[in-house]
Parts: C-alpha cells; sequence; structure tokens
C-alpha cells in the first residue's frame, strides 16, 4: 500500500484489509515522506501484520511499489491504494482463482466508484478475461484490485519501471500480457475513491500520456532517444514527441473522463483544444456540446453511455464464442 499524504483515508483502508476473510497476509504500507499524520495511524494498529517502510523523500509511486514489492515475504501481492476500500471477501476470492489457475499469474476485479466523502458515482464492470488487443485499446485492470504472483511478475518483466511518473501498473500489465494470460474476477470486491484533486486535467494528462507510452513500447514501437528526454522532462517530453492528432486524441480522451466526472467547464476547454489540434475531430464537438448543454440532460446521457459501455462488458463476458476462442487457443 503505497501512500503520500491519505491520512485522511488511510484508516479505512486499512481497517478493510483487516476485516478480510483470511487472516494470514501482511500489509506493507510504503510512506513515500508523508507530512500528515500517516506515520501516527499507522503506530496507532499495534497489529503485527502491518509492517510500515519509510522513504524519507518523495520518489515517485513505481519506486515506492518497487521497494514493497521487494520487502513482501509472501507468493501473492495484492494492490491497494491508500484512500480506497477492499470487500471483506476480496483476498480470499483472488487467492483461490489463483490457486485453481496455476497458468493465470494476474487477477483484478471489478470497482465501486465513490466520491471523497463516499457517496457512489458508478459501478465498473471488467472484462474478465482481456487479451493483449484489449490491454492495447485501453487499461482493462482497476490498478488497486490487482492480485498477481510476485514471482512470475518479477521474472517476466523485472517490477515496476520507475521512468514511469504515473501509468506505471498498466505499463506493467501490458508486459505481462505479452507473455502470460491476465484475468478478472467481474465482481464489485473493489472500491475507488475518485478524490477531486485527482479528476482535473492537469492530473490526467500525464496519466494519459504515459499510458500511450506505454502502449507503444508494448506495441516494440521503443525510441531511446525519447527515454532520455522523459528521465529529463517527464511527461512533457512524451507530449512533445505526439503529432498533432495524437495531441488532439490525448485531449479527447481527457475531455470524455471530465464530463463523466461532473467537470463540465474543464471538459469543454479541453475539447476544444483537442478540435483546435484536430479540426475534422467530431467527437470533440459532441464533447463540448454535451459539456454545454443543461446539466439534467448531459448527466442522462453519460448515464445511458456508462450503462452501454458495462452492458457491452457483461455479454462480452457471457459470450461462448471468446470463450471458445480461448479455449481453442490453450488459454483458460
Amino acid at each position: 500500500m503505497p501512500t503520500l499524504n491519505a491520512g485522511r483515508y488511510l484508516r479505512e483502508a486499512l481497517d478493510s484489509l483487516l476485516r478480510q476473510t483470511i487472516d494470514d497476509f501482511e500489509i506493507i504500507v510504503v510512506d513515500d515522506g508523508s507530512t500528515d499524520d500517516t506515520l501516527s495511524i499507522v503506530d496507532s494498529y499495534g497489529d503485527e501484520r502491518i509492517r510500515l517502510l519509510r522513504r524519507d523523500e518523495p520518489d515517485g509511486l513505481a519506486g515506492a511499489l518497487d521497494d514493497g514489492i521487494k520487502a513482501a515475504r509472501g507468493k501473492y501481492i495484492a494492490r491497494q491504494d491508500a484512500d480506497d476500500i477492499s470487500a471483506p471477501g476480496r483476498l480470499a476470492r483472488q487467492v483461490a482463482f489463483l490457486e485453481s489457475h496455476p497458468e493465470v499469474p494476474l487477477v483484478g476485479t471489478a470497482t465501486r466508484m465513490i466520491t471523497d466523502s463516499g457517496h457512489d458515482i458508478d459501478f465498473r464492470h471488467v472484462l474478465e478475461r482481456p487479451t493483449i488487443d484489449d490491454l492495447l485499446d485501453s487499461n482493462q485492470f482497476v490498478h488497486g484490485s490487482v492480485m498477481y504472483r510476485k514471482k512470475e511478475v518479477l521474472d517476466a518483466t523485472g517490477g515496476y519501471d520507475t521512468l514511469f511518473e504515473t501509468s506505471e501498473d498498466y505499463d506493467l500489465w501490458l508486459r505481462l500480457a505479452q507473455e502470460y494470460p491476465v484475468r478478472n474476477l467481474d465482481a464489485p470486491l473493489y472500491t475507488l475513491r475518485l478524490r477531486q484533486e485527482s479528476v482535473f486535467a492537469d492530473d490526467l494528462l500525464p496519466a494519459k500520456l504515459f499510458g500511450w507510452y506505454a502502449r507503444q513500447r508494448s506495441r516494440g514501437d521503443r525510441k531511446i532517444d525519447l527515454e532520455t528526454r522523459i528521465q529529463k522532462d517527464g511527461a512533457a517530453a512524451i507530449y512533445q514527441a505526439l503529432s498533432k492528432k495524437e495531441q488532439a486524441e490525448i485531449h479527447t480522451e481527457i475531455a470524455q473522463e471530465l464530463l463523466r466526472y461532473g467537470r463540465r467547464r474543464a471538459a469543454f476547454e479541453e475539447a476544444m483544444r483537442a478540435w483546435r489540434y484536430s479540426p475534422l475531430d467530431i467527437e470533440s464537438l459532441e464533447i463540448a456540446g454535451l459539456s454545454l448543454a443543461p446539466k439534467r440532460i448531459s448527466r442522462r446521457i453519460i448515464s445511458v453511455y456508462r450503462s452501454k459501455l458495462n452492458k457491452q462488458i457483461i455479454e462480452r463476458n457471457a459470450s461462448p464464442e471468446d470463450t471458445d476462442k480461448l479455449t481453442e487457443a490453450g488459454i483458460p
């Protein structure tokens, strides 16, 4: 569990893990230089299953995750963010799945999405049998929901790439899916908290850019010179490497997310930025129009869109055609 100044939510996250239906596990809290009450909260538990790793200076999420993996003594690693919540049966169900599917190194879950204060926003279904093509299209995992086999993941990928300021999980899943089948349980075993500060264009842009870069590397388009520039300039180096059309696609994706989570003005600004980069892009104009529509109408359209996406995933999970294709390929 990596954490940086998440004391406001940390107790709820830890309590959710301590309420699991199994108890043979350890909780490794990797503190990346918090200045709030994080350390005192962890110390207050006095539970030998909770271990604290302190990093005196913030050094990035990927590095914190890598430190946690190296310190872990178990066979399986379960991700959990410090502001999220695990359902009581989460760990037991994921362990049972991995034990009965030894050829699968990683399994995620569906998720509830809540606000800062705990009010429901959405329910996200997940593809149970995502392929590498699915992952190249978009991230098919809720990162905090994932459990994986420590040895297989480290052997296949070497762990998290500290080049990534964000989207480090997505990069790891892409590299793993090149070698192994990966799976999801389409059950709401994880609750993702969407904090207000995380739903801003300035925060979404680096995630989208590093996600783009992860896909390019997975496709074999690895540019050493770009890696060098990323080490120096971070996400800005990726943005500068994009064509105008690719920049427009990034801004359109950001506009979609902003609109989905109610940030209508910011969604309009991002959509218009996308349109300026690619004037023939109709989708950006549609998003701009939705962001200007009366709130009641735009909410209704967004609700229908969410339902449509979830229905497509449910139908795909139930599709015998998909199951038959995977079985023929020797994939469970």
